[in-house]
């Protein structure tokens, strides 16, 4: 089976073998938790909303490529982009 990069991404792939986790669903994901965390301060929506969005930077092309990049010199052994 063949696992295709999101994309946009969140972040690189844990291990060489891992896949990339796709932006969407991390920022759906963080949202869920932080909306439950902050509803037991009677804040669940505003929780929700900060955590959809504090990734928000992360739609941009410049830096998908820089974890391309970050990715790829990872996986040669080779010193990462700044």
């Amino acid at each position: 089976m063949m696992i295709t990069k999101p994309e946009f991404v969140a972040h690189t792939p844990s291990s060489p073998s891992g896949g990339w986790h796709g932006l969407k669903d991390h920022l759906e994901a963080v949202a869920v938790d932080a909306e439950t965390k902050a509803g037991k301060l009677n804040a669940g929506r505003l929780g929700y909303y900060a955590g959809l969005w504090h990734d928000l930077g992360k739609y941009n092309s410049k830096f998908q490529d820089f974890l391309q990049k970050a990715h790829a010199a990872k996986l040669s052994d080779q010193k990462p982009p700044t």
